[in-house]
C-alpha cells in the first residue's frame, strides 16, 4: 500500500509536503509512510480516499481504479443544488468525517442537549 500512496501523490503532481498538508500530517509523515518506515492507520486510509476522492480498494489492495468515479462534490451540488456553499461543505464534510471524529460530535451534541446550550 506504502507504493500505491506514493504513486497516488505523484500522479497528482504533489510533493509530499502538499500531499500530507491537505491530510493534516507533515511531509515526515508522507515519507516515512511511503518508505514503509510507518504503517498506515484505517483513519488515514479514510482520510486519503475521502481528501483524493481514491478508490479505497485500489489503495488497500491494488484493484481497480485509483480514482473513485463519483466526484464527491459533484454529487453533493446534485443533491443539494438549492443550498448556499457553507451549508454545502457542511454536508461535504459530514460525508468524509473519521468514525471517531462522529463520536466526538455526538458527545457534543449530547453535551449541548443535556446542558441546554
Amino acid at each position: 500500500m506504502n507504493k500505491r500512496i506514493q504513486q497516488l501523490r505523484k500522479s497528482l503532481g504533489l510533493s509530499q509536503s502538499e500531499f500530507g498538508a491537505a491530510l493534516g500530517v507533515s511531509y515526515g509523515a508522507i515519507s516515512k509512510i511511503e518508505s514503509g518506515a510507518n504503517n498506515v492507520t484505517d483513519s488515514m486510509i479514510k482520510l486519503i480516499c475521502s481528501t483524493y476522492h481514491v478508490n479505497r480498494q485500489w489503495l488497500t489492495e491494488g484493484i481497480g481504479d485509483m480514482f473513485t468515479p463519483e466526484d464527491l462534490d459533484a454529487l453533493i451540488d446534485q443533491q443539494f443544488p438549492d443550498q448556499p456553499p457553507f451549508v454545502r461543505s457542511i454536508f461535504k464534510s459530514f460525508m468524509t468525517m473519521p468514525d471517531e471524529e462522529w463520536d466526538k460530535l455526538k458527545q457534543l451534541i449530547d453535551r449541548i442537549k443535556k446542558e441546554g446550550l
